[in-house]
């Protein structure tokens, strides 16, 4: 019992330990992609914390050094589901942009049409979405640029389809993943570029 409560403990502190340390970069150095840089970070962080137990092992009580190894992965897991939860949301969702407008303008209503328009100004215009996720991709390795513009990789075909399989078994509405508008319904969009 002693046992699972220091586990428990020391999955809420070195959790914490790697959020805080994660905020702290973030604001000292920013960067372009906040899932990759969670990702990064986290394999640093617990790395460094595994590193550090094993180097003090003789120094450090044998029940807090076992609780100590234990507690690290699910601290690793609840890091990780965090950034991905949270910051890369509040980045990148379509809705914090729709309640932000609707929050400050909590004592009035307002129209989809002015949602819309301002979704369109704010995240799409002004946060230029476009060149961020395109810039996004790249890093992912899912496109490539040269002088005549973006192209799909291999991977990003195998990434799309991918996905697409993952949204049927979880029905997921795949209208921006099949680049589907209502003026054009692409049939043969499984096969990569041309």
């Amino acid at each position: 019992m002693v046992n699972l409560f220091l586990q428990s403990l020391l999955t809420v502190i070195f959790a914490s330990l790697g959020l805080a340390l994660f905020g702290v970069y973030r604001n000292i150095f920013g960067g372009a992609v906040i899932f990759y840089e969670g990702l990064f970070s986290a394999i640093a962080i617990y790395f460094t914390i595994i590193s550090c137990l094993f180097y003090y092992k003789k120094k450090i009580h044998e029940t807090i050094f076992n609780a100590s190894i234990n507690s690290v992965i699910p601290a690793f897991l609840f890091y990780f589901l965090f950034i991905a939860l949270v910051p890369t949301i509040i980045d990148r969702s379509v809705s914090i942009t729709v309640l932000g407008k609707l929050y400050k303008n909590k004592n009035e209503k307002l129209s989809a049409k002015d949602l819309q328009s301002h979704f369109q100004r704010i995240y799409v215009k002004n946060g230029k979405a476009v060149k961020i996720r395109l810039n996004e991709q790249i890093i992912s390795g899912n496109i490539i640029k040269d002088e005549n513009g973006y192209q799909i990789t291999p991977r990003g075909i195998k990434t799309i389809q991918i996905l697409d399989l993952l949204g049927r078994i979880y029905n997921i509405d795949l209208t921006y993943l099949r680049a589907i508008d209502e003026n054009s319904i692409e049939e043969s969009w499984r096969s990569g570029p041309k």
